[in-house]
């Protein structure tokens, strides 16, 4: 009896072509997965490179605000310098202001309304407003207009502006009408001025210049000039 075939001639053949099926079928995952890898590959190369940036740039960004802050630093100690050097600039101006006199005319000085030495004894007061005998002096009152002594203290009205002169500076209208830096403490120790000429700014606007001398705990000296008004 003959045998007929039909499909495949034999198991052999069967095998083989499923062997080379398999066989095509890993080929084409190993060759994605190859790809898969190169691509991962070259994604984890990218990241390490902008990590490595990013450190560097990071690092460069310290250096940098370290600079900066160096650099305030040394702005801020410089500008403290400049800063005392003007306080130093603007006293030695002050000083300078109160040791030169203001340019006058003669002309425009006014005149003395009146000009005399007396002696102030504590707790009595002169008026130099008045055109009264010895400046009106009279037993100290509880509101007085010009100034007064006490036990070693001058007593000025809280209206009247001093300012003391620098010692062996002789004080005149034109100094004494150009300052700006009046005092308006209302006590003042008298030895502070003893010799010293000091201006008066009263309270009519008035410019008195004084010069205390033989100052004693009940008396007091006092050489006084008061201009009439510009």
């Amino acid at each position: 009896m003959s045998e007929t075939n039909e499909g495949p001639t034999s198991r052999s053949e069967v095998k083989i072509r499923d062997l080379e099926l398999e066989t095509a079928r890993l080929n084409r995952k190993a060759s994605a997965m190859q790809v898969t890898a190169g691509v991962l590959t070259v994604a984890v190369a990218i990241g390490g490179f902008f990590s490595f940036f990013y450190k560097i740039r990071t690092a460069e960004q310290s250096d940098e605000i370290a600079n900066l802050r160096v650099e305030v630093s040394d702005k801020a100690a410089r500008l403290d310098i400049a800063d005392k050097s003007i306080r130093e600039l603007q006293s030695e101006n002050l000083d300078l202001r109160r040791a030169v006199p203001a340019a006058l005319d003669p002309a425009d000085i006014p005149a003395l309304q009146r000009t005399q030495t007396l002696k102030l004894t504590s707790d009595y007061e002169l008026d130099l407003e008045s055109v009264l005998p010895n400046f009106d002096l009279k037993p100290i009152s509880y509101l007085f207009r010009g100034l007064a002594y006490e036990d070693g203290v001058m007593k000025f009205n809280p209206e009247v502006g001093w300012l003391q002169l620098p010692a062996g500076q002789v004080a005149s209208y034109e100094t004494c009408s150009a300052a700006t830096d009046w005092r308006q403490e209302t006590r003042l120790n008298a030895t502070r001025f003893e010799s010293n000429d000091m201006c008066l700014r009263l309270e009519s606007g008035r410019t008195a210049i004084i010069n205390a001398t033989n100052v004693e705990a009940d008396q007091i000296t006092l050489s006084i000039a008061v201009y009439e008004l510009p």
